[in-house]
């Protein structure tokens, strides 16, 4: 009886899936561009930028259920339950998702509407650092977590945890050095001057006071960072070493023939069309950059060469055609430096602005030497799955024994 129940069962089961089939099969469903570019609010609302809170109580993301003209922030219990909607003074309060975690994952410090500020995960509690009209940014803690370093006007400042105080670190300069040498420049001034100092006393006393007065002001004088002057170029990348004693940065300088396109904006508030600056096109003149070296306790400034680079001066094949100078070095950018966790090991990642040669190398801080650790060359095109696609590195770093540097590449 039951097997006879069960088989009408299925019979029916199938009449039913048969005749669906059927009803389906007359009304396909066409995908056309009309329905591919309509808005997606026809398929619902979904929440976007999903993250947690940093005490895991909360989770929080964008969401827009009453369709109205763009997405607020709502919040949601781990647990279940009905979303609720962050109100601004909440939010106003709320720490940013990005930023740097000591190594205890304890404490977080973070930029938020150009200020720098620090949380305590624990208790919740935020400590504001900085509250100027400036804009600071990359707020990071330093080696010793004892002070949390961050970027100003293109300088990087530390402020001390224990005392509360901020010390400027560098003093990057637009321009040249203004050069304070009035000493003679010919034989003939050199004369003058030496026959003046003999028959006029007063002016060699003069020079004399002179002279101890800036040594005294010298001496009274406190210490303040070397003043670095990089001209018309960009300063990139300013990174202080674990230990305090070193900053690297980059020296951009933009190619000057480089024309950007142009894209006419037809709709616009003025009632105009306006032009819009695209990208370059592609083979445009690159730009060239330099990784600068200051060393604090030194009081000196080093830039890295990369003349020992295999293959730096081994231009690519199509340029063979091409008359260019075999013996000039091509241009290359960096990325990093990636300190390991010990902050005792440096290494960096160079990559041709062709694109057919990646170096993975060794930094030594002290004498801007270079140490290859691995030479890859591809006459296509440096790229793939670990390697960012424009100018950079992704999965790179060092083992936790900080013995070793682990790297993906086309290999």
């Amino acid at each position: 009886m039951e097997s006879t129940m069960l088989k009408k069962s299925l019979i029916v089961l199938c009449i039913v899936l048969m005749g669906a089939t059927k009803l389906f099969g007359e009304k396909p469903y066409e995908l056309t561009v009309a329905k591919i570019m309509q808005d997606p609010k026809w398929i619902g609302i979904s929440p976007s930028n999903v993250h947690w809170s940093e005490d895991g109580k909360w989770i929080y993301f964008n969401w827009n259920p009453d369709g109205a003209i763009s997405d607020s922030l709502y919040k949601v219990s781990p647990n279940g339950g009905k979303p609720k909607k962050v109100s601004p003074k909440e939010r106003q309060l709320l720490p940013s998702r990005y930023g740097d975690y000591s190594k205890n994952w304890m404490k977080k410090v973070y930029a938020k509407n150009g200020d720098i500020f620090m949380q305590n995960i624990k208790n919740g509690n935020t400590t504001q650092i900085t509250n100027t009209v400036d804009r600071e940014s990359n707020p990071k803690f330093s080696g010793d977590e004892k002070s949390v370093t961050f970027i100003s006007g293109g300088n990087i400042y530390r402020w001390a945890m224990a005392a509360g105080s901020i010390t400027q670190i560098t003093d990057f300069r637009e321009g040249k050095e203004k050069s304070e040498d009035k000493e003679p420049k010919t034989e003939h001034e050199k004369w003058l001057k030496q026959e003046e100092l003999k028959l006029i006393g007063i002016l060699e006393e003069r020079k004399t006071k002179r002279e101890r007065r800036e040594e005294m002001e010298d001496a009274e004088e406190p210490k303040r960072p070397l003043e670095i002057f990089f001209g018309s170029k960009v300063v990139q990348n300013v990174q202080l070493s674990p230990d305090g004693n070193y900053v690297t940065f980059q020296l951009h300088k933009a190619a000057k023939d480089a024309k950007r396109t142009i894209v006419p904006s037809y709709v616009a508030e003025t009632g105009f069309t306006e032009d819009l600056n695209a990208r370059d096109k592609v083979g445009r003149p690159n730009g060239t950059y330099e990784l600068g070296i200051y060393n604090i306790l030194a009081d000196t400034v080093m830039y890295v060469a990369i003349d020992s680079l295999p293959g730096i001066f081994d231009h690519p094949q199509f340029t063979e055609d091409i008359k260019s100078d075999k013996s000039e070095k091509r241009e290359v950018f960096f990325s990093g430096p990636f300190w390991s966790d010990n902050g005792k090991q440096c290494a960096t990642v160079l990559q041709s602005l062709d694109n057919k040669d990646r170096w993975i190398v060794a930094l030594d801080l002290t004498s801007a030497n270079l140490k290859l650790l691995d030479h890859q060359h591809d006459d296509a095109w440096i790229g793939g799955p670990g390697i960012r696609r424009w100018r950079g590195a992704t999965s790179i770093g060092w083992t936790p024994d900080n013995k070793k540097f682990w790297f993906q590449s086309e290999a």
